[in-house]
C-alpha cells in the first residue's frame, strides 16, 4: 500500500469518520479507537479515516525525549489499513503544523479537508499548539461546526494501561509475550539481508544479516526464537542480535537469522522477522566448538517452540 500524505489544497470526496494519533505499534488501544471509527462509519455511511503524523511530534518539538519508532512509517499504514479502515492518511509534523491552534486543526484539516462528521479519539488525547485542544474542546467545537465526538476510555492489559511507551518498553526489554500480549500479533522487525562475514556458514548456520534501522526499536542483544515467511512460505527461524563476543568484533552490532530448512539467496531481499520467545543472553564462549554446540540447542528450541504456534 502506498501512503497518502495529507493535502491541504484536495478536499475529500466523502463526509469521514476520522480517528487521530500516531498510532506507533497499532496495541490493543489503538485497535479499539480504530474498530470503533470502523463501526461508526459504517453505520452512518460514512469514509472511516485514520489521521496519523510522520515524523512523531516530539522529535520535532523535544527531540530529545522523542522515542525510537516501534515500526516505520508503511507497516504503521498497512496495520492501520488491516483494521478495515477506508484511508489512512498522513500529516507531515513539520513547524508549521506545531504551531497550528488547536482551533485552526479543526477548521483546516477535520471540517474543510476531511469533512469529519464523527471524531474518535482516545480520553487522553490532546492537539493544537501547546496541547491546548482536549477531547473536550474537540465536543465544544463539534456541537457548534457538525460533527460529534467520541472519546474512548483507555485500554488495559490485566493491571496496566497498554501505551506506545508501554510496548516500548517491553520489546526493548526483552519481554515478547508482554508485548505480544498488548498486540495480539507478535513484534516483527523488517530490513533489508545485506552481506555479512559469513561466519555462520562457516559454522553450518548460514545467516542473513540485516541492516539495523536506528530510528526502530529493536529487542536487546540476545538469542531468539522467531518466524519469518520466504515466498510466502513460513519458516522457523533463530535470530542473534548482538555484538558476537566470542569473536571479539569491535562491538560492532549484528542483526543475523537463521531460517532453518532454507537455502537459498536473500541478498537485497527485505524480510520481516517475527519474534516469539527470548531464548538466552548473549555470552562469549571459551571457544568456538562450544558456540557451536549451544547453537544446535538454540536452533533445536526454535523448532520446537515455533512449532507449537498457530500462525
Amino acid at each position: 500500500m502506498s501512503v497518502r500524505y495529507f493535502d491541504p489544497e484536495i478536499a475529500l470526496d466523502n463526509d469521514t469518520c476520522v480517528t487521530i494519533g500516531v498510532f506507533d505499534g497499532v496495541h490493543l488501544g489503538h485497535q479499539a479507537l480504530l474498530k470503533k471509527t470502523v463501526e461508526e462509519a459504517r453505520a452512518r455511511g460514512l469514509k472511516s479515516v485514520a489521521l496519523t503524523f510522520e515524523p512523531h511530534p516530539l522529535a520535532l518539538l523535544k527531540p530529545e525525549a522523542a522515542p525510537k519508532m516501534i515500526y516505520d512509517l508503511q507497516k504503521r499504514c498497512d496495520l492501520i489499513k488491516s483494521t478495515g479502515l477506508d484511508e489512512v492518511i498522513v500529516i507531515r509534523f513539520d513547524q508549521s503544523m506545531a504551531i497550528q491552534s488547536a482551533e485552526n486543526f479543526i477548521f483546516s484539516v477535520l471540517v474543510d479537508n476531511l469533512k469529519a462528521k464523527v471524531v474518535v479519539v482516545g480520553e487522553d488525547f490532546r492537539f493544537g499548539n501547546n496541547r491546548e485542544g482536549d477531547v473536550g474542546y474537540l465536543k465544544l467545537r463539534g456541537s457548534k461546526l457538525g460533527f460529534k465526538t467520541i472519546g474512548i476510555s483507555l485500554v488495559t492489559d490485566g493491571s496496566k494501561r497498554v501505551s506506545s511507551t508501554l510496548l516500548r518498553s517491553g520489546i526493548s526489554a526483552g519481554n515478547m509475550a508482554d508485548a505480544y500480549s498488548m498486540m495480539l500479533r507478535y513484534f516483527s522487525y523488517s530490513s533489508r539481508v545485506i552481506h555479512g562475514e559469513s561466519r555462520g556458514a562457516e559454522l553450518g548456520y548460514p545467516t542473513a544479516n540485516l541492516i539495523i534501522d536506528d530510528k526502530l526499536v529493536i529487542p536487546p542483544n540476545g538469542i531468539y526464537a522467531g518466524f519469518c515467511f520466504i515466498d510466502q512460505e513460513f519458516k522457523v527461524a533463530a535470530v542473534s542480535i548482538g555484538i558476537r563476543p566470542t569473536f571479539d568484533d569491535d562491538n560492532k552490532l549484528s542483526f543475523e537469522i537463521f531460517i532453518v530448512d532454507f537455502t537459498g539467496n536473500l541478498y537485497n531481499r527485505t524480510i520481516e522477522i517475527f519474534f516469539v520467545e527470548r531464548l538466552r543472553d548473549e555470552i562469549k564462549f571459551e571457544s568456538v566448538d562450544a558456540l557451536m554446540t549451544q547453537m544446535r540447542v538454540d536452533v533445536e528450541q526454535s523448532v520446537e517452540i515455533i512449532g507449537k504456534l498457530k500462525v
